[in-house]
């Protein structure tokens, strides 16, 4: 296995090399408010998606600091490149929430990007082993290009919210197929507070919505204990 030091070096040399690509594509990026697939292709073979993925697994499983500064590195270059590999590489820490075993048939490919959003939740009702879903996720950076979105929702009972002892709703994260998921174009619905970040276009950060969405509850969590130790100790 090679070590967390190596990996991290490694991980940089990556981001740097992919410099003049993200470069010549810059103004693309911003253009068309997304990655090109090409782009993302590249960032799936520099290992930059698995930076947060554990080691048992074949990820690089990077401590923290080393992922910023990948991420800075990236940055340098194009921003919204950088601020897509900040949201892509979530898959490996929210898993470590969740079964292993469901964790690893899910990412197979431990390049597999993902897009997560914490904003208001979606709505769900319990069914069998599972749920039924129906959300509309805002601000989902990257949408466009992940394989699992994530998204947060809260129980209903009814018509009524579940609530928990403490008196909020109780609430569960699900793992969604992104191809079960509709991009919602809300670019201009957004455009005030959008114009403020200049030449950070690319994440997209649209709308995902999903309809009658059916995880099952392995492919849930709420937010607690691990399931997953960190090979290194670093996450």
């Amino acid at each position: 296995m090679t070590s967390p030091d190596k990996n991290a070096r490694l991980a940089l040399a990556a981001a740097r090399a992919l410099g003049p690509a993200l470069s010549a594509a810059s103004d693309e990026i911003e253009r068309e408010r997304r990655l090109p697939p090409a782009i993302v292709e590249q960032l799936k073979r520099a290992g930059m998606f698995r930076m947060a993925m554990p080691a048992a697994w074949g990820g690089l499983e990077l401590d923290f600091p080393s992922q910023l500064r990948v991420i800075e590195t990236l940055c340098t270059f194009d921003a919204s490149a950088g601020w897509c590999v900040m949201i892509g590489v979530d898959g490996g820490y929210m898993t470590a929430y969740i079964d292993q075993n469901e964790a690893r048939a899910m990412y197979r490919d431990v390049d597999s990007p993902t897009a997560i959003t914490f904003f208001p939740p979606g709505k769900a009702v319990k069914r069998g082993a599972g749920f039924v879903v129906n959300g509309r996720w805002p601000f989902a950076s990257g949408c466009q290009h992940p394989d699992w979105i994530i998204g947060n929702f809260a129980i209903f009972d009814g018509a009524l919210p579940r609530m928990m002892p403490n008196g909020f709703p109780e609430t569960r994260f699900g793992f969604f197929p992104a191809d079960e998921c509709e991009i919602l174009d809300t670019w201009e619905e957004h455009r005030p507070a959008r114009e403020r970040q200049p030449r950070l276009a690319g994440p997209g950060s649209l709308h995902r919505g999903g309809k009658n969405l059916q995880p099952s509850r392995a492919k849930t969590l709420s937010k607690g204990t691990a399931a997953r130790a960190s090979e290194s100790s670093t996450l």
